[in-house]
């Protein structure tokens, strides 16, 4: 997640909230990656997707676990997951648009999508026998070595005698392994802010899929190679975001996804639309010149 409210296109256009620095965070790289002008519209100005089920489903279920987990070991009993889904509706329909969606779509519908991923959590994990002390939605907002700004929030962070594990839930399905690049980039993202904020290496990284009949998992064991191959990724990455931030050339990057974009049928060009004028960097011209760190052959490291 990217943050407790995950960045998530649940939120009505503010142009005030959408004019902050930009920090980069696991879904804003995704989205950049994917199609410059969709980080633009997104993340710059601030035009954000109405909600849909999915969406609404993955921030409530987030909430539950967070909630659920933060109890002590001996107390977690899925007896209580109804009363806890019940809280987290609730919190989430204080957002306006959240709330109308939820009406128009049946409170019943929402909660038992909730309900079928938090019972395939029960059958995945067995949340009582975590004796090890465990972080959840931990922040992770740091400048790394190169200049690159990152932000975002770890879902759960568990550490055993020294030994991490960092954990992501995610309530859609379990990507064939084709489509699995974009998941190794999340976990080794998070991995690598850990590491450059506490000094340690997490031992494991695991994506929990929670949608019934398409669940799983990924894992990963993060070398210092991998991470710091991951560090110039996202180095590189920001250089050309900056460079994109500077000129205002977010260009368009058809493709299969385009399906599944809210900006195709109201600003993207490739589809006949035209997006609104380029509102600029937020706060001023961006730095398009990051330094990037030394590779460890480097007499220096």
């Amino acid at each position: 997640m990217d943050s407790p409210a995950n960045d998530h296109p649940t939120d009505t256009v503010d142009s005030r909230r959408h004019r902050r620095p930009v920090r980069l965070s696991v879904t804003t790289a995704n989205d950049f990656k994917q199609c410059p002008l969709k980080f633009r519209l997104r993340r710059i100005d601030g035009i954000q997707q109405p909600p849909t089920l999915p969406l609404v489903v993955g921030i409530t279920v987030h909430r539950v676990l967070e909630v659920f987990l933060g109890k002590k070991p001996a107390d977690r009993d899925f007896r209580t997951i109804p009363r806890l889904l019940e809280e987290a509706l609730s919190h989430v329909r204080a957002r306006p648009e959240v709330d109308q969606f939820i009406t128009d779509t049946g409170e019943d519908t929402v909660r038992e999508e909730c309900l079928a991923r938090l019972r395939q959590y029960w059958r995945t994990e067995n949340p009582a026998a975590l004796t090890c002390r465990s972080t959840t939605e931990m922040p992770i907002t740091h400048d790394l070595a190169g200049g690159v700004p990152v932000t975002g929030f770890i879902d759960r962070v568990d550490d055993a005698g020294g030994k991490v594990r960092i954990l992501d839930y995610k309530t859609g399905k379990l990507p064939k392994p084709r489509y699995r690049g974009e998941a190794l980039f999340q976990l080794r993202f998070y991995a690598l802010v850990y590491w450059r904020i506490t000094g340690t290496i997490a031992s494991q990284l695991k994506l929990l899929y929670l949608k019934p009949g398409a669940a799983g998992e990924i894992t990963d064991t993060p070398t210092r190679q991998q991470l710091e191959d991951t560090e110039r990724d996202i180095e590189r990455l920001w250089a050309a975001i900056t460079r994109a931030g500077a000129t205002g050339e977010f260009v368009t990057r058809r493709g299969p996804l385009c399906n599944w974009c809210f900006y195709k049928d109201t600003h993207c060009p490739e589809f006949g639309h035209t997006p609104p004028a380029y509102p600029g960097w937020p706060g001023g011209q961006p730095s398009t010149q990051p330094q990037l760190t030394a590779t460890p052959t480097d007499p220096d490291r």
